[in-house]
């Protein structure tokens, strides 16, 4: 894991060129394209069992064939997500979903805690430099949601506010 590991972040810490950098990111469209494709196969799947299970036929071949399918989607599901997170660790973080780096993360602390650092404090900075840079990405998307709520709030409080002096208001025009 942990070669495979480097290999990915030597890819990531190229200098990637216009064409490649195209090449990647549809690349990584195509894999989540993938992905979504194999979810909603999945789903599908998980409805046929589902149906097939209420009318009784857990025992049939059909519903045998149906569980061994469900079982390649996952595989196939799991397959198309490293695909996919690769050539999105291989474009930096700030081509990530939040999946994404949550996992990327996650890859990082994994590394890290099996890592001493100082036997080895060069490959323990850079991986937490990563770490940083990936936590950073993920406050700047949490920040970005956070931005439009606290602007639905604010609208939201302007309308109560608007409403309670229009309340005011047409009491006072009742006492004229």
């Amino acid at each position: 894991m942990a070669i495979e590991h480097e290999i990915v972040k030597f890819v990531a810490e190229m200098e990637l060129d216009a064409k490649t950098t195209a090449q990647f990111t549809q690349g990584l469209k195509d894999s989540n394209d993938k992905c979504a494709e194999l979810r909603k196969t999945i789903v599908d799947t998980q409805k046929k069992l589902m149906d097939m299970k209420s009318a009784g036929k857990e025992n049939s071949d059909a519903y045998k064939e149906l569980e061994k399918d469900l079982g390649k989607y996952n595989t196939q599901l799991q397959n198309a997500s490293a695909h996919a997170n690769k050539f999105a660790s291989a474009l930096g973080v700030n081509q990530m979903s939040m999946n994404q780096l949550k996992a990327y993360t996650k890859k990082l602390r994994n590394e890290m805690n099996s890592l001493h650092k100082e036997t080895n404090p060069e490959l323990w900075n850079k991986y937490n430099k990563k770490l940083k840079e990936a936590e950073k990405r993920m406050g700047e998307l949490k920040g970005g949601s956070k931005s439009f709520s606290e602007i639905l709030s604010s609208f939201s409080k302007k309308r109560v506010l608007h409403l309670q002096s229009l309340v005011v208001l047409s009491q006072w025009l009742l006492v004229l």
